[in-house]
């Protein structure tokens, strides 16, 4: 589930490149897209929430990241459509609130799980990296469409504007690639745990 989602995610991210900024797009066409977007991040949303509560209990720091991952990638989510709900300067102010909080939720969450995953041998923790990575791509390439869309009132061009989403969707579109990589191969045992 969470690398289908995550596949979903990145193709819809493609999508993005296909249509920004082109004239006579069906609106059917840019709803698909959205959609892509939307139902990938919320399936790997819930692939999350579903293998963290397939860990056993006593497993409270890898239970613990798994929910700060999760609740990160809804964040993001909720600021994403937020600021494209509201596409104007106060609605990318408040995306970039959704962002940042997002940022430290996800960040500390991987961070609990890389320490979890320590003690355990180097492929193990390379996993979690490969996660961290994904992460961090898909944080900075939905920042620099924010940033962007911000600078665009102020600073730059429309082109210019066009030319950096397009960067960000791609720098996103790699991030959930290698996150649904990354979880493909998660790690089965939870060292001094169970398996998963």
């Amino acid at each position: 589930m969470i690398v289908v989602g995550y596949a979903l995610a990145a193709a819809g991210l493609v999508g993005v490149l296909t249509i920004n900024d082109a004239s006579e797009i069906p609106p059917l066409v840019q709803a698909g897209v959205a959609a892509l977007i939307i139902i990938g991040l919320l399936l790997s949303i819930t692939g999350i929430l579903k293998l963290r509560s397939d860990i056993d209990k006593t497993q409270v720091q890898v239970r613990n990241g798994l929910f700060m991952h999760g609740l990160a990638l809804a964040i993001l989510l909720l600021g994403v459509a937020f600021t494209v709900v509201f596409s104007s300067l106060s609605g990318f102010l408040a995306g970039i609130v959704f962002l940042a909080t997002s940022c430290i939720l996800a960040l500390v969450g991987i961070l609990t799980l890389r320490k979890k995953y320590t003690s355990s041998g180097t492929s193990e923790r390379k996993k979690i990296d490969y996660l961290l990575l994904g992460t961090i791509l898909i944080l900075a390439g939905v920042g620099l469409i924010i940033v962007s869309d911000i600078a665009s009132y102020y600073t730059i061009s429309q082109l210019e504007n066009i030319v950096y989403v397009d960067i960000g969707a791609t720098i996103s579109a790699y991030g959930c690639v290698i996150s649904a990589y990354s979880f493909l191969n998660f790690p089965r045992r939870i060292p001094g745990g169970v398996s998963c």
